[in-house]
């Protein structure tokens, strides 16, 4: 019974993640910065979902907050390229991230 309850959350997880990752290469202009993107997001995804899901109880399914998770992960992807140098990557990101709170609230 157990194995169904992590299975359950694992495909849940990656319902999530994996459109994540097809928008996440969009935004990169040019293949190396889009492979830079995907590696970070692999990087921060973890810390950014369990930040904003609730595993499910028994009889219960997980909740998440999409919203929430698409600004954090936006956010960090925006740090981290600042951080790293890349400052033309990291104003697009928070171009993305400006639009996509003002569509989505």
């Amino acid at each position: 019974m157990l194995w169904f309850f992590f299975d359950r959350e694992a495909r849940f997880e990656t319902s999530i993640k994996e459109p994540m990752r097809e928008i996440i290469a969009t935004i990169a202009p040019s293949a190396e910065e889009k492979g830079y993107l995907l590696n970070q997001f692999d990087r921060v995804h973890p810390a950014c979902y369990s930040k904003h899901s609730r595993s499910a109880g028994r009889g219960q399914a997980p909740t998440f907050d999409d919203k929430l998770y698409f600004r954090a992960v936006l956010d960090e992807l925006a740090r981290t390229a600042q951080a790293d140098g890349r400052l033309l990557l990291a104003d697009r990101v928070l171009e993305i991230s400006a639009i996509s709170a003002w569509l989505l609230d």
